[in-house]
């Protein structure tokens, strides 16, 4: 017998389990080196429902260039060009900080490319994540996001 409310019964049928799958990382210099990076996805038709987290090890490496992580080999994000489609996200440093993140879709691909929500002006703004951005990574700190994103449209035969 299932156990627990109806609406949350109602979204595991609408939405489904969440399936595992293991991100790519890319970006000039980023790799994951011996860390661990676990993604966990979720669809209802058009809408993906996303979960990333990164752990990095010894020998990971946030380089110059940004990080993106791939969505499942599977799935396209559907174009759009004003990057609505974004997910919030903490950026630890362990034992030191957390920086708010923020994870765009990066638009017609499958990939999701990480930022830091910067505040040095009057206004927040976004940073792509490198190597000393918002802080110096290293063994043990962590990136993890949660989002939906909108997809191309399964294709069925």
């Amino acid at each position: 017998m299932p156990i627990g409310s109806p609406e949350q019964l109602d979204r595991i049928a609408r939405w489904g389990l969440w399936a595992f799958y293991e991100p790519t990382i890319s970006g000039s210099g980023s790799a994951k080196g011996d860390g661990v990076c676990n993604g966990y996805v979720r669809r209802d038709g058009s809408l993906l429902n996303y979960r990333i987290r990164f752990t990095l090890g010894a020998t990971s490496t946030i380089g110059g260039s940004g990080i993106t992580f791939s969505l499942p080999t599977d799935v396209t994000a559907v174009v759009e060009t004003d990057q609505f489609q974004c997910a919030a996200g903490v950026l630890r440093e362990t034992g030191v900080a957390e920086y708010l993140g923020i994870l765009r879709v990066t638009s017609g691909s499958a990939g999701l490319t990480a930022y830091a929500v910067g505040v040095g002006g009057t206004y927040a703004t976004l940073a792509a994540v490198l190597t000393a951005v918002p802080f110096t990574w290293g063994s043990t700190d962590v990136m993890s996001f949660t989002g939906v994103c909108e997809v191309a449209p399964p294709t069925y035969s």
